[in-house]
């Protein structure tokens, strides 16, 4: 397909600018393509980031949803809410159908992998906050509930489906590891609650020591412990981390918090999201970087085994 026909062409994107007084001269830079395709937008009035919403991953419904979320959490938690186009709606199309929408520009650098016991010590307050301010949503109005189903059984029958065609030269048992994953989820019964569902170091954001959240694609309701396995999976080989990361936001909770033993059990729950997720892009991802994937996911899942005791499979 030309590069002229693509759902995220530039072309698509600066038909969009048009839809925004503030931002239609602007210059635009590609910056990020995945689930979605993302633009920095400079121009006289500021710098924007302009989102083309990859097509049938979720309903236009469902995004105006993300960006009423976004604005309840607003100032509170740093988030920069959606602007409005020019007839007032958060959500424009452009001609090809794509939907987008336009943010100011979030400033900062991006905690890629986290590199102090006081700066996770602040991301885990941070999402104490977060969670906190969530509590006024409820599994009924949020968008995807991020279950045992959604997170580890539809995972598990893609990469069934599609390991030995893909990777037939590797031998790695993902069902009984998901299995114990199952059982361990079961029996503790972890609070669940508003998740952002995708905090890992590119969404999150630092400037004077203040945390930025962006990115809201993967918001939904779940175990709010599985925050703690995507910044997990992100420092795998940092474990000294881990309980500064814990004690941050369980001295801002009530209760008992999120534990150590449910830290590691979402970071393998991560594992084999994530896993399924490179299986489920395979026109995207070449067969070299399918590979080192696994090659990644499965010393991940080794590692996460260990570290819960589970002996004969780590």
């Amino acid at each position: 397909m030309s590069t002229g026909t693509r759902w995220d062409s530039i072309v698509f994107a600066r038909e969009a600018l048009l839809r925004y007084p503030e931002a239609y001269r602007g210059e635009l830079r590609r910056i990020n393509f995945g689930e979605n395709t993302t633009f920095r937008v400079s121009a006289p009035s500021g710098v924007y980031a302009l989102r083309l919403y990859r097509p049938n991953r979720w309903s236009p419904e469902a995004i105006v949803v993300e960006h009423e979320v976004m604005r309840f959490l607003g100032d509170a938690l740093n988030v920069s809410p959606p602007i409005p186009g020019l007839d007032g709606a958060t959500l424009q199309h452009v001609s090809n159908g794509t939907c987008v929408a336009l943010f100011r520009w979030v400033p900062g650098r991006s905690l890629h992998r986290a590199t102090a016991p006081s700066q996770v010590r602040r991301i885990g307050a941070f999402l104490a906050q977060l969670h906190d301010q969530g509590r006024f949503f409820s599994d009924a109005n949020l968008r995807v509930r991020w279950d045992q189903e959604e997170l580890l059984r539809k995972s598990l029958r893609t990469i069934e489906a599609a390991w030995s065609k893909h990777l037939p030269d590797f031998d790695y048992d993902w069902a009984t590891r998901v299995e114990v994953l199952e059982e361990l989820w079961s029996e503790l019964e972890p609070e669940e609650g508003f998740l952002h569902g995708d905090m890992h170091g590119t969404n999150l954001k630092v400037q004077r020591g203040r945390l930025y959240p962006i990115d809201f694609d993967d918001f939904g309701f779940g175990p709010l412990a599985y925050e703690f396995g995507v910044i997990g999976y992100n420092n795998i080989d940092a474990p000294e981390l881990f309980e500064p990361l814990l004690e941050g936001y369980n001295d801002q909770t009530e209760g008992e918090g999120v534990l150590m033993e449910d830290m590691h059990l979402f970071t393998g729950v991560r594992v084999v999201f994530l896993m399924a997720w490179v299986l489920n892009r395979t026109h995207v991802f070449d067969a070299e970087e399918v590979e080192h994937s696994a090659e990644v996911n499965m010393r991940c899942m080794n590692l996460v085994m260990r570290r819960l005791g589970v002996s004969g499979l780590e």
